[in-house]
């Protein structure tokens, strides 16, 4: 049964010095969960998710500029690109506003595993936990012979890209991944979350972007930057049964599940601890 959350969740407005974002909060206790969008996403995506965590913990939705409510970036703040420490300094200014406090356990959809990265590496003392949903990749895909088409600008690397609102995410962003120090796991609480093995190729119309590569390629190697995002962290690394990119929109028992594993380890202050039993009634296995 999908659940949707309810007129107690609804978004409020919090001024971030000069333009106001959309916040919206459900459920009590701590550590609270703090979801970062994908592109173009804010609260809607996570909703049922959040209601399942709403059950047991504080659950935290907004959205970046001009999305979910959310006031749009003034017009000399909005031809400016920004990296993910940016964004994740927006995130914390929103979070002091708003008295969430911390530490939090950030769980993120696509893109803003680069913003809670950075917000981890930024304050580790403020973080709980993280729990990347099939983060964006890390590095252009290898052997594509469009490079100007939606893989990767004409130098290789990802280009900038507009994130709605006039906050555009600056192709850094990514490249930067290679090379700034990555967040240190001192607790043992950070899990990524990968869609499942060919939801290319089943998820993806075939278009000219990927040639001469098939799907079933860009499949393996979006598998390869999945391990590479879990090497970087030290995480867990799962992978979902069946769930494409937005894994808590397909399947919100198994973000709930994996979420909520973190959040009661932070309680416990341990590692997390996700058995086999549990990953194979939520839809995911270990990688």
């Amino acid at each position: 049964m999908r659940h949707r959350t309810t007129d107690s969740a609804a978004a409020s407005l919090v001024d971030v010095g000069g333009f106001r974002l959309s916040i919206r909060t459900a459920g009590s206790g701590g550590p609270p969960v703090v979801c970062v969008s994908a592109l173009g996403c804010a609260h809607d995506i996570w909703a049922d998710a959040a209601a399942l965590l709403a059950e047991t913990t504080t659950v935290i939705t907004y959205g970046r500029p001009g999305l979910g409510g959310s006031d749009r970036l003034p017009a000399e703040e909005s031809a400016v690109p920004r990296d993910g420490r940016w964004v994740a300094e927006q995130l914390r200014t929103l979070l002091r506003a708003a008295d969430v406090a911390p530490p939090y356990v950030l769980s993120s959809g696509s893109i803003g595993a680069f913003v809670i990265d950075r917000f981890a590496a930024a304050w580790p003392d403020e973080v709980a936990g993280l729990v990347l949903h099939d983060p964006t990749r890390p590095r252009p895909h290898r052997g594509v012979a469009n490079p100007n088409g939606s893989s990767t600008s004409p130098d290789g690397d990802l280009p900038d890209v507009d994130g709605g609102g006039g906050l555009i995410f600056s192709g850094e962003l990514v490249r930067s991944f290679l090379t700034v120090a990555p967040p240190e796991n001192r607790d043992g609480r950070f899990v990524v979350l990968s869609s499942a093995v060919g939801r290319w190729v089943r998820d993806v119309d075939p278009q000219d972007w990927h040639r001469p590569l098939t799907l079933a390629d860009i499949d393996v190697q979006w598998q390869e930057m999945q391990r590479e995002w879990a090497q970087r962290l030290h995480a867990v690394h799962l992978i979902a049964d069946t769930a494409g990119h937005h894994i808590y929109l397909e399947e919100p028992q198994l973000t709930a599940a994996v979420v909520g594993a973190v959040v009661d380890a932070a309680r416990q202050n341990r590692p997390v601890d996700l058995d086999d039993a549990t990953l194979g009634e939520v839809g995911a296995s270990r990688a």
